[in-house]
């Protein structure tokens, strides 16, 4: 989990900082003049604006989450499974049942639909709770 964090930390700062640089400095400044305090610009100002880039960027997070396969690979190795299989998740599941030793590609194409299955539906009530996003 902290090789993957790491790992997407750099792309979502960097989406956040072009969400952040697309804010325009007049609300500041109108903030400024009616005496609103940093905090309540953040909250009132700098939040609500940036939403739409959060709401991007949970979306993706979600979906790359459900696609890791490179990083349990890398450091778990072939006979990937850790203690009592505890890492193997459902896209090495895939792999394995279609370019394994039993190379069914039938059963490793069904999977592969119920995982798309789980990222769409995760992905439609995602877009279903995006009322607080403001554009």
């Amino acid at each position: 989990m902290i090789v993957t964090i790491w790992k997407g930390l750099g792309y979502n700062t960097i989406i956040f900082l072009a969400g952040l640089q697309n804010i325009p400095n007049v609300y500041y400044e109108a903030a400024d003049i009616d005496g609103a305090g940093k905090i309540k610009q953040f909250f009132k100002i700098t939040w609500p604006l940036i939403s739409p880039t959060t709401y991007y960027v949970l979306m993706m997070t979600t979906i790359v989450t459900f696609q890791v396969f490179s990083q349990i690979y890398l450091m778990t190795g072939p006979p990937i499974g850790g203690p009592l299989g505890t890492t193997k998740v459902i896209v090495y599941f895939l792999f394995e049942k279609g370019f394994g030793e039993s190379n069914d590609l039938s059963y490793a194409s069904a999977i592969a639909l119920v995982l798309f299955a789980i990222i769409l539906s995760l992905t439609m009530l995602q877009k279903k709770l995006e009322k607080k996003v403001h554009y």
